[in-house]
């Protein structure tokens, strides 16, 4: 299934709703955590998922447990999604991507996300145009067929 830009913009405003809860890879980067380990979807699904606030919890019931922003992540329903309440990475939606395929063809995180692990607060590392897929895509040998990436109209 093929999620539009604006499905994907809708449901991390949902998710994001009244969850003012802090985070930063950069405090989080001396545990030497895989991407994976919180965006698990990113090693197999088209989107890179968020985690849910009982991940998180996993390590918070004890680690910084008495800080006021684990405490308002506590209070959050466990199934709550922690994800950023302003989208950071940015895809039109006639193009086709997916996390899964990208990690299937060793393409690392940091290719597009950049050093995620010295932010506090994430920025776009990359402008994702076609050219900086395209140049990608040559670079590894991957497709250069229009419909690899583009949904064609029929």
């Amino acid at each position: 299934m093929r999620l539009t830009r604006a499905l994907l913009l809708f449901a991390a405003a949902v998710t994001a709703a009244g969850q003012n809860v802090e985070f930063s890879h950069k405090k989080h980067a001396p545990l030497k955590l895989a991407c994976t380990h919180c965006h698990a979807g990113a090693a197999k699904a088209e989107r890179a998922t968020f985690p849910e606030a009982s991940r998180c919890m996993i390590c918070h019931k004890t680690v910084k447990a008495s800080s006021p922003a684990i405490k308002r992540l506590a209070a959050l329903p466990a199934a709550s999604r922690i994800a950023p309440a302003e989208r950071v990475f940015f895809i039109p939606d006639f193009i086709w991507f997916s996390h899964g395929a990208h990690a299937a063809g060793k393409v690392e995180c940091r290719s597009c996300h950049g050093d995620v692990w010295q932010k506090d607060k994430l920025t776009a590392e990359a402008v994702f145009s076609m050219k900086f897929c395209v140049d990608c895509h040559k670079e590894r040998g991957a497709t250069l067929a229009c419909n690899g990436c583009h949904e064609l109209l029929q």
